[in-house]
């Protein structure tokens, strides 16, 4: 697992599962923040608190889900560069 991190503002890609919403931002890196903490294994975007990274059905924006609960679109997603 690694952190997803913006090379111009280094913050990196955050979810806020601790408040048990389905948000998804840029922070500043670092705590103990564990929904900073991304893998791509089998092609999807998930992070250590085991949800998915997913793209609204409209199109407008990005959210987090559980697979028990819904399967997240996926198809805009690619993992690719370097990471942190």
């Amino acid at each position: 697992m690694r952190r997803l991190v913006n090379n111009i503002s280094g913050d990196c890609l955050t979810s806020d599962y601790a408040t048990g919403g389905d948000d998804v931002y840029m922070a500043p890196c670092g705590g103990d923040r564990s929904g900073q903490f991304w893998t791509a294994d089998d092609g999807h975007i998930q992070n250590q608190n085991h949800l998915y990274l997913g793209t609204f059905p409209s199109g407008t924006g990005v959210y987090m889900a559980s697979w028990l609960d819904e399967e997240p679109n996926l198809s805009t997603f690619a993992w690719s560069g370097s990471t942190v």
